[in-house]
Parts: C-alpha cells; structure tokens; sequence
C-alpha cells in the first residue's frame, strides 16, 4: 500500500456544491466520468522537482502539497483549487520543461529529505521517463481544466 495522489476537474456546479455542501465531495469524487490524472506515488517526487525542496515552496508551484483549501474533515487531504488557481498554475507550468524539470534531480538529497517513494537509487533514466511522463499528463490535464474554466480537486491518500 502507498500514498497516492489524484486530481480530478470540478465543473461550476460541482464547486458550488463543494463550497455550499463540503461533505459531497466523497459523491463527487467518486464520479469516475470527470476528466482526471492519476499521479501514482509520484507527487511528492513531483513536488521536489518543482520546488527543490521537500516541504517547501512557492505559490503557485507548491499546489501538490500545500495549494489550495481544504474541503471536507480538516485530516481528509482533500483540497480545492478554484478556477482561477487552476489557470495560474497552468501558466507557471508552461514556464518548465521536461530538462528544467529534471535539472532539479539530486538523488542524494530527495534520500537525505525522505522524498517519497524512496526509489532515488533507480537508475535515473528510468526514473526521469517515469516523472516527466507524469509532469507531461499533469500539464496537459491543467490546462484542459484550464481552458474550460473548471476548478480541480487534490487528494493524496
């Protein structure tokens, strides 16, 4: 068993029913017909290369572990990034590449820093494969979230 990471798109109505109705957000996370990406294990992986750090970060690049607000029970880890959260995320995304993405890549401290999965000692092709494919889904799911002006819901359990 693992953490994982899900982000799923929330039309207009679906938000104000997350805004008004925090406790529907089981019922609507668990309509698999809404446009989504499955990160795995790899978002704290994601995280790392984004930010270059374990914890830390800078909006709008930190949204995988701290973006957003909280909806449902305070421990849930679900939470929501409205619209136009999604929209600046999916500009400051445009801004990195798969090389500068991967240009953060330093096994010896994601080891030092606990980031998970600790998979860091795999050979760093298969792993730069691995985690720009899922950088590229990411991209491409925000920005289709983007364009139809929807809002995205995080969940990492």
């Amino acid at each position: 068993m693992g953490m994982y990471c899900d982000l799923m798109a929330v039309d207009q109505d679906n938000l104000l029913r997350l805004l008004v109705e925090p406790e529907s957000v089981g019922a609507i996370l668990d309509d698999d017909s809404r446009p989504s990406v499955d990160l795995q294990k790899s978002w704290h992986g994601l995280h790392y290369l984004l930010n270059g750090s374990g914890i830390g970060g800078e909006p709008p690049l930190d949204f995988l572990l701290v973006g957003g607000e909280p909806i449902g029970e305070d421990d849930s880890g679900i939470r929501l990034l409205r619209p136009d959260d999604v929209r600046r995320l999916a500009e400051a995304l445009d801004a990195i590449d798969d090389a500068r993405l991967w240009g953060r890549f330093d096994p010896g401290a994601m080891v030092e820093e606990g980031i998970y999965p600790n998979i860091w000692d795999e050979p760093a092709a298969d792993l730069r494969e691995e985690y720009t494919g899922y950088f590229r889904d990411l991209k491409a799911f925000l920005h289709q979230a983007s364009d139809d002006g929807m809002a995205v819901v995080i969940t990492i359990a």
